[in-house]
């Protein structure tokens, strides 16, 4: 593209917008894949070419001399969710392209002690030696990008204070500006509280994978880390034909259940998970379907009259012809239709539990027993 000082600022934008375009693309497709290969989560990757009259609107509102001067024209923005996830993707950003140091910077560095507003990490990339190696990517040598990482709030903060149309920018009464700094302040102290509570989530993973493998089940809370890492280090189950890992947050209602069955701790639920339950559970159920069905499983393989009644609803309720299979290996069909009638619960071809289709790999560090 090179440099251009000519005044016919139209002329250059339409010698070079297809290029632009295609520029964007390409870097939010790697940005992507970037995040996604190293498990950083984002809630949005997106990028824009400037229109012809924002690039006027800038270059005569920055005197600028020309087209030349702008380093935005073509953008990406990531929005992460925590501010841990933002230092992580610096991370990946300056790996994975030439940084222009000098035209780079840290919004939020710039500002003041006692400062608060707009924190937001700019960077002027280039799309690095390896990648213009490509020849589908030589086209975009010498062409300079903009990347904009920020977290859900700093973007919202952003969005407000930059946004001609709330009349938030500019000079302002002290009264309302000193408002807004109290917003701006809270709105940091709620992102870094978040990255704490982060924190202390990763760390009760960590803790309650440690619990598990060592084998130290005892007053360990039941939560959805803790019951994920018990279920996929219990090799019958880890080996089930379909079974991968389980990468589902376990949903609410069923630790609801759990808890109406009289179960507390890990421990307590450990106790489900007998060989004889897990042998039956193999046997009824061919491929693995999802946890919330093996869940259910073992209580009903414990205590079917008590599930039950935790479960009891005025209306009737069907219940998939494998579990109602392994309860009759159970506690034998008479028993069964007893309980499922008195419940209000019937058996129904048409009930199957969600299957999660996966691949048959073995999970690592799991041996068979």
């Amino acid at each position: 593209m090179g440099h251009n000082t000519s005044p016919d600022v139209g002329e250059w934008y339409a010698k070079n917008s297809n290029l632009l375009e295609g520029l964007r693309e390409v870097v939010t497709t790697t940005i992507s894949s970037l995040l996604k290969s190293e498990g950083i989560a984002s809630l949005a990757v997106t990028g824009r070419v400037k229109t012809l009259d924002s690039i006027v609107e800038k270059i005569q509102r920055k005197s600028y001399a020309g087209v030349e001067e702008l380093t935005d024209i073509c953008g990406v923005r990531i929005i992460s969710y925590i501010e841990s996830d933002v230092d992580r993707i610096r991370q990946l950003i300056e790996k994975s392209f030439d940084i222009h140091a000098d035209k780079s910077v840290d919004k939020s560095a710039k500002l003041k002690s006692h400062e608060f507003g707009y924190r937001s990490v700019h960077y002027i990339c280039e799309l690095g030696t390896n990648r213009l190696s490509l020849p589908e990517l030589t086209q975009y040598s010498n062409v300079v990008f903009e990347v904009q990482v920020r977290t859900v709030l700093q973007h919202a903060w952003a969005e407000i204070e930059h946004d001609r149309s709330y009349k938030f920018s500019g000079e302002l009464p002290p009264a309302i500006k000193r408002r807004l700094n109290l917003l701006a302040g809270t709105l940091e102290l709620v992102d870094r509280e978040f990255n704490n509570l982060a924190s202390e989530v990763d760390e009760h993973a960590h803790k309650a994978k440690e619990a598990v493998q060592s084998n130290r089940l005892k007053n360990v809370d039941l939560t959805s880390a803790a019951l994920t890492e018990l279920l996929t280090s219990t090799p019958t189950i880890a080996f089930m034909p379909g079974f991968t890992s389980i990468n589902e947050t376990l949903p609410e209602f069923i630790f609801e259940e759990i808890r109406g069955f009289g179960i507390n701790t890990l421990e307590e639920f450990s106790e489900l998970l007998t060989d004889d339950f897990l042998k039956f559970y193999v046997a009824s159920y061919s491929e693995w379907h999802d946890p919330v069905s093996l869940i259910r499983a073992a209580m009903l393989f414990k205590d079917m009259n008590k599930f039950l009644r935790v479960l009891k609803s005025e209306k009737p309720r069907g219940i998939s012809l494998p579990l109602a299979n392994l309860l009759d290996e159970r506690y034998g069909a008479d028993k069964v239709n007893a309980a499922l009638e008195s419940n209000n619960f019937r058996r129904s071809p048409n009930v199957a539990p969600k299957r999660i289709k996966r691949s048959y790999i073995r999970p690592k560090d799991v041996k068979p027993s």
